[in-house]
């Protein structure tokens, strides 16, 4: 199996949940979290209303040359799409999001695709975890898209943080910290991976994460229309 899925049930309309669940293993990080999903209208639109709900903006978020959106208010914000789902955060800097379907890839291609060091820790996670090496290659590429996000140089490093809590694998580069969690998503044939990168919690509150009944924090999260 690529994965062992949640225990719990998301409705759509529930948009709230990933974030207080998030919140409930990394307590010292405040963003705001929501999926919007909705086959109606473009990305650009559900990205744009969704980024107004979450922020303190009354005015429609710009839009750099490359496409990243601002608000007027300062806040950092970072928008991911997959199908008809979108995904976006919202809080203080660093911070970057992504979504990616698990896909099966030959390891030559993936190897081309991660570049030699992160293809490496692929294998590390997918052996730590016990998980394929395509879903774990996806959490890297994910990871890889949120550090990009955020602005990163392409080539800095990525490490593995910890394995040590079920369906949730960390990530770190330097002083950030990546979480990427697998759901299950009704429609959608392969699990999705979610990845969210933010500032790196202290010492103590990392222990804090670490001593969580994770079994009884994450569940199987389906989310439907």
């Amino acid at each position: 199996a690529i994965c062992n899925f949640f225990d719990f049930y998301l409705d759509i309309q529930d948009n709230r949940y990933i974030e207080r669940k998030i919140q409930e293993f990394l307590p010292t990080t405040n963003i705001a979290i929501m999926v919007d999903r909705d086959e109606t209208v473009e990305r650009r639109v559900r990205s744009d209303r969704t980024i107004k709900q979450i922020t303190s903006s009354s005015s429609p978020p710009l839009r750099r040359s490359d496409g990243k959106p601002e608000v007027t208010t300062g806040e950092a914000v970072s928008v991911a799409h997959c199908g008809d789902l979108t995904f976006v955060i919202a809080g203080s800097a660093p911070l970057g999001c992504d979504v990616e379907s698990v896909t099966t890839k030959s390891s030559a291609i993936w190897q081309d695709l991660l570049g030699q060091e992160r293809f490496d820790l692929a294998n590390v996670v997918a052996q730590e975890n016990r998980e394929a090496l395509d879903l774990a290659a996806t959490r890297i590429w994910s990871a890889s898209e949120c550090l990009k996000k955020a602005g990163a140089m392409i080539d800095v490093p990525l490490m593995l943080l910890d394995t040590n809590t079920d369906d949730v694998v960390w990530l770190e580069s330097g002083e950030s910290a990546i979480a990427t969690l697998v759901v299950s998503v009704r429609d959608f044939e392969q699990p999705l991976v979610f990845a969210l990168l933010v500032k790196k919690p202290s010492e103590q509150a990392w222990k804090k994460v670490r001593s969580l009944d994770y079994q009884g924090v994450m569940g199987k999260v389906e989310i439907s229309t």
